[in-house]
């Protein structure tokens, strides 16, 4: 949800009217990764990693997701999450970019 001066880049818009998503681009002008593994006193278990491949100046894939089991501290308070997202980009031209993204979530209580 964009607040504050954010509302200036994605607007503003009335509680229950607009949700903006802004997801993790290929970047084409370096390669990385990162993997990350948390855990609390809950018994909470977290993973997630961020690859971002650049073949060229002008290509580049990033494949970035999270596997998580949420325990609270209320009984049976559990949680199943696992969101994965594919993400290229293309600038055929130095003005034209073009840019795609597949995402898969599956959530669960």
């Amino acid at each position: 949800m964009a607040k504050d001066s954010e509302m200036y880049l994605y607007g503003d818009a009335p509680l229950g009217g607009l949700v903006n998503s802004n997801s993790k681009r290929a970047r084409p002008q370096r390669t990385f990764t990162e993997v990350v593994a948390i855990t609390d006193s809950n018994g909470t278990l977290r993973g997630s990693f961020d690859a971002n491949v650049s073949r060229s100046e002008r290509f580049a894939v990033r494949v970035n997701g999270i596997v998580e089991r949420r325990r609270g501290w209320r009984d049976n308070d559990i949680q199943h999450n696992r969101s994965f997202l594919l993400s290229g980009t293309w600038a055929p031209t130095r003005q034209t970019v073009v840019r795609g993204e597949v995402e898969f979530d599956y959530n669960s209580r």
